[in-house]
């Protein structure tokens, strides 16, 4: 009995260590079929290569340096010259100055400024200037006036003459006469060339710059020197203006005229008076916005 329990254990245990070997792999984790030779294991070892040398990717720089023309004194050249600006004026194709002011008596410093004096002869140096009587004067009245006007490259023109005290008579006796009492024509480099306007007050006249637009000639109420010059219209037009003075002025004048009129919804005053040389006075008139200046001899 014992003999048999032994036999049986025995078995057993020799039953365990084929079922132990048969479910071995050597250490290889897989199961051989009988007869058939396994393969070797490939094992497939993946090696990281080297990072990767960053690529550099060159980037072009552009520095930008100011264009410039080379000239023949090796210095930059600059922006052509503005040969017109737009606030130059002109009357007959000539350009125009602004006087700074407009009116004084003799020996008043006017300073002048404009553009649009291209040509070369506003360059020329030496010119003169002179005053020319626009009316008023039984000659052609020229006065020759110091000044110190100088012109730019771009026609720019600036600077002032001393007002004269007297001019001569052209074309007739050459006789001196005094310049204050009338208005004038800037003339500049040949006195056909008018750039401006200025008026000569004597002591008494109205200093008070008319505004609007200069009306050239005058108005007669007679014969002698019955008359309206320097004619300013301000908010109409000279013919207007003209139109009034020619049927309202003949009432007033520099010593027995009327001070004071109303006509046409103008109301009229005299704003300055004077009796050296010749009688005359100043008078204004308004209606609403609109101004009428003027001379009565």
């Amino acid at each position: 009995m014992r003999a048999d329990r032994r036999r049986w254990w025995f078995v057993i245990g020799l039953a365990g260590v084929v079922l132990a070997t048969a479910c071995g792999d050597g250490g290889a984790g897989a199961r051989e079929e009988a007869g058939v030779e396994r393969p070797a294991r490939v094992v497939a070892t993946t090696t990281a290569p080297p990072p990767a040398t960053p690529t550099t990717v060159a980037t072009a720089t552009t520095v930008v340096t100011p264009s410039t023309t080379p000239t023949t004194s090796g210095r930059p050249q600059t922006a052509e010259p503005i040969v017109n600006r737009p606030d130059a004026e002109y009357v007959n194709d000539t350009p125009q100055v602004r006087a700074f002011p407009t009116r004084g008596p003799a020996g008043t410093r006017v300073r002048l400024e404009g553009y649009g004096f291209t040509d070369e002869m506003w360059r020329a140096d030496g010119g003169n200037l002179w005053l020319s009587s626009i009316g008023g004067v039984d000659c052609s009245l020229m006065a020759s006036a110091e000044h110190d006007l100088r012109v730019s490259g771009d026609g720019h023109l600036t600077g002032s003459f001393i007002v004269p005290e007297k001019g001569i008579c052209r074309f007739s006796d050459g006789r001196e006469v005094l310049t204050g009492g009338f208005g004038y024509h800037i003339a500049y480099q040949c006195t056909a060339c008018q750039i401006g306007r200025f008026t000569v007050i004597l002591p008494g006249e109205s200093a008070e710059e008319p505004t609007g637009t200069p009306c050239d000639g005058w108005v007669g109420f007679g014969g002698g020197e019955n008359l309206a010059s320097e004619i300013y219209a301000d908010g109409l037009s000279c013919e207007d203006a003209k139109t009034f003075v020619q049927a309202h002025g003949g009432s007033l004048g520099p010593i027995a005229g009327a001070a004071h009129i109303d006509a046409d919804g103008f109301s009229c005053d005299r704003t300055g008076q004077s009796d050296r040389y010749l009688p005359r006075a100043n008078y204004k008139c308004t209606r609403g916005a609109q101004a009428i200046f003027f001379i009565r001899t």
